[in-house]
């Protein structure tokens, strides 16, 4: 069994590939709720800011927040640069780079995601990303893959 550093580290990754390792089927339960929000918001927590949220549901979700961050927001590559584990949730933190114009150095900016373990599975997540969502995106409907 992989430790949670080592999962954390692969679902960040798919915030940056737009990959989803199938490792990950058995370690998020089905009805866990996953969310991505804007942090350039006025807004300090997921339930208080509805229009810069998006929310998925269990391993298909993760496809929904990959699709998401690599399609819509451009992300083009990243790091994880640290993570914290205190009891049953991950603290998990790093760089974004989004995809910039020829000859220009990318936008660069950060990233901070918490997950939280029931026994052996992921039962929510929440992953904070410090840029704007597009404005055309419906942040208030619910992606559920």
């Amino acid at each position: 069994m992989m430790e949670r550093s080592e999962i954390a580290e692969i679902i960040c990754e798919a915030l940056y590939s737009g990959r989803v390792a199938t490792s990950l089927a058995s370690v998020v339960d089905d009805q866990a709720r996953l969310a991505l929000v804007s942090g350039s918001s006025q807004q300090p927590t997921v339930s208080d800011s509805p229009h810069s949220a998006k929310y998925f549901q269990g391993f298909a979700g993760l496809y929904g927040i990959a699709n998401f961050c690599r399609d819509t927001l451009q992300i083009a590559s990243g790091d994880l640069t640290g993570c914290v584990i205190r009891g049953d949730c991950l603290f998990a933190f790093g760089t974004l780079r989004l995809q910039a114009a020829p000859n220009k150095k990318p936008p660069e900016t950060n990233f901070a995601g918490k997950l939280v373990w029931r026994g052996n599975q992921i039962i929510s997540g929440e992953f904070r990303i410090m840029w704007p969502f597009p404005p055309d995106v419906d942040s208030e409907s619910s992606c559920q893959a």
